[in-house]
């Protein structure tokens, strides 16, 4: 398990902090739990992000599906 040092603002901090309690309840744990759910969401929004923008581009790009082989 990794230890993430990190400064955050008092307003967010206290927002957060509520939070979780809200969310979680009290106790031992609690915070890291939230934060690490935060960090997979935030990182799973931004690679769904990245698949949407590459669909997109390759949409944009268009592409070449063969000719037809046979009579109508």
């Amino acid at each position: 398990m990794g230890v993430i040092t990190t400064a955050v603002d008092d307003v967010v901090e206290k927002e957060f902090r509520e939070f979780v309690e809200m969310k979680y309840g009290k106790g031992k744990g609690v915070l890291g739990k939230a934060t690490t759910e935060a960090y997979q969401k935030l990182m799973e929004e931004d690679k769904q992000e990245r698949v949407r923008r590459n669909g997109l581009e390759i949409l944009n790009r268009g592409f070449h599906l063969g000719k037809r082989l046979w009579k109508t």
